[in-house]
C-alpha cells in the first residue's frame, strides 16, 4: 500500500455577480475532510486558488490538515470513500458559484486526479451553485481510470479445436439468421399487402377515439382555468416570511435585495407590485420591482437617500390568463 503524502486542490470561483463566499469550504477524500483555506481571498469572485496539503503545504493550520498525520491516509482508502467538496453555512454571503475544480493525489506518473466533467467548458451550464437551497456538496469523479490489461495466454491445441467448432457454430447461426431475415422480409411484405387495409382502418379508429378524448379533456381544463392567478405575501427585513408562504420561497440575496421564487411557476411573465410595510420606516423609504420572470421576481428596497437597505414590505405577483378566442 502507498501512503498519501501530498494532495493538491485547484479551485476556481466563477466571475459572476454574487459568486464569492466567505463560508468555510472542505475537501472530503480518503475517508476524512481537509479545510480549504490559505487566508487570502480564497473564494472571492473570479479567484483561482491552489491548496496544498502535506508536502509543500500552503494552507492554514497545516498540522490539522495533513494526510501524513493521524490518521495516516493511504491510496487504498481512495477506493473505499468518495471525493467531494462541501461548503459550510457559517460565513457571510453563504452562496458560492464554483467554476472549476481539480484534485490531484501524489502528483506524478502514479498520481490520481479527480474532477467534475460537467464543469468543463464555459457558460452558466458549466458552473454550479452551492448553498442551503440548492445543496452544499459536489462529488468528483476519478479522471482517466482504466482497468489493467491481462497477459495473453499461449494457444492451446485442444482449445483451438474447440474455438473452431464454436466459430463454425456462430457462423452457421449468422447464416441462418440472414436467410431467415430475407425470407421474413418477403413474408412481411406479402402479409402487409393482405392485412394492411384492415390494420389501417383499426388504427385509424383507435387514434380518432384517443384524440377526441384528449381534446375534450384539454378543452375542459382550459374552460375551468381561472382568468387571474395572484401570489402575495409579507416579507420581513431579514428575509423571513410573515404568515403563509406555501406558494413561494424568499431568498435575501444581499442587503436590500430579495428574490421571491414561485413554487409553481407562472405560464407567462407576471406583473408585480410592492409597498414598504410598518411604521418603523420613513415615508421616502422605497421598494422596486427589478426583474420578473415566470419562475421568480426580484425586489430591491432602500432608504430615503437611495441606498439599498433591508426593509419590511408587502408584495403581489399577478398573472392574467390569455383571452381565448370565441
Amino acid at each position: 500500500m502507498t501512503a498519501i503524502t501530498k494532495i493538491v486542490a485547484q479551485v476556481a470561483t466563477a466571475d459572476v455577480e454574487y459568486a464569492g463566499t466567505q463560508s468555510r469550504v472542505y475537501l472530503g477524500i480518503a475517508g476524512r475532510e481537509f479545510r480549504l483555506a490559505t487566508g487570502d481571498g480564497d473564494f472571492a469572485r473570479g479567484a483561482k486558488k491552489e491548496f496544498v496539503f502535506g508536502d509543500g503545504t500552503n494552507v492554514l493550520n497545516p498540522e490539522h490538515n495533513d494526510p501524513r498525520l493521524s490518521p495516516v491516509l493511504e491510496t487504498a482508502d481512495l477506493d473505499h470513500h468518495p471525493v467531494y467538496l462541501r461548503m459550510g453555512e457559517d460565513g457571510h454571503e453563504p452562496a458560492w458559484c464554483l467554476d472549476h475544480v481539480l484534485v490531484t493525489v501524489n502528483p506524478g506518473p502514479d498520481g490520481r486526479a479527480y474532477d467534475c466533467p460537467a464543469l468543463e467548458g464555459t457558460g452558466p451550464e458549466h458552473r454550479t451553485w452551492l448553498e442551503e437551497m440548492r445543496g452544499t456538496v459536489l462529488h468528483l469523479r476519478r479522471r482517466g481510470a482504466s482497468a489493467p490489461q491481462e497477459a495473453t495466454p499461449a494457444p492451446d491445441p485442444e482449445l483451438s479445436s474447440q474455438l473452431k467448432q464454436e466459430l463454425g457454430r456462430q457462423l452457421g447461426e449468422q447464416l441462418k439468421q440472414e436467410l431467415g431475415r430475407q425470407l421474413g422480409e418477403q413474408l412481411k411484405q406479402e402479409l402487409g399487402r393482405q392485412l394492411g387495409e384492415q390494420l389501417k382502418q383499426e388504427l385509424g379508429r383507435q387514434l380518432t377515439e384517443q384524440l377526441t378524448q384528449e381534446l375534450s379533456e384539454k378543452l375542459r381544463r382550459e374552460t375551468d382555468a381561472p382568468a387571474v392567478r395572484i401570489v402575495h405575501g409579507s416579507v420581513r427585513a431579514n428575509g423571513t416570511v410573515e404568515g403563509d408562504n406555501s406558494d413561494f420561497v424568499v431568498q435575501r440575496v444581499t442587503p436590500g435585495i430579495y428574490t421571491i421564487q414561485l413554487r409553481q411557476p407562472f405560464t407567462t411573465t407576471p406583473t408585480a407590485t410592492a409597498t414598504i410595510a410598518g411604521r418603523a420606516w420613513r415615508l421616502l423609504d422605497n421598494v422596486h420591482v427589478v426583474k420578473a420572470t415566470p419562475q421568480e421576481v426580484e425586489f430591491w428596497t432602500g432608504d430615503d437617500r437611495g441606498n439599498k437597505g433591508d426593509r419590511d414590505f408587502h408584495f403581489q405577483i399577478i398573472e392574467r390568463a390569455r383571452q381565448r378566442s370565441a
